[in-house]
């Protein structure tokens, strides 16, 4: 299990600044030898509820943090997909 959250800590009448979307996500996961699977939950600012899947089996991962979302809403505010490879710098002793 994992939980990530991002807060903005600027007011909304700064105007010429940066600013992070505010959300709160749970991340419940199940991890093997080599294999895994992940399911984020989360509320964002501006999308609402998102919850979507991925899957890791060796150095590869791919998801999308909305999918499960897309697939049983009729409404779509946010789509997204990631794909990554695990490229180790260094070996442990």
């Amino acid at each position: 299990m994992a939980a990530e959250t991002a807060l903005s800590l600027i007011s909304n009448e700064t105007e010429r600044t940066n600013r992070v979307n505010n959300y709160l996500a749970i991340i419940p996961r199940m991890e093997g030898k080599g294999l895994g699977v992940y399911s984020p939950i989360g509320i964002y600012q501006y999308t609402g509820f998102n919850w979507g899947i991925g899957f890791k089996a060796g150095p590869l991962h791919i998801g999308s943090s909305t999918i499960l979302t897309n697939m049983l809403s009729s409404s779509t505010k946010r789509v997204d997909v990631y794909l990554g490879i695990k490229i180790p710098f260094y070996k442990r002793s």
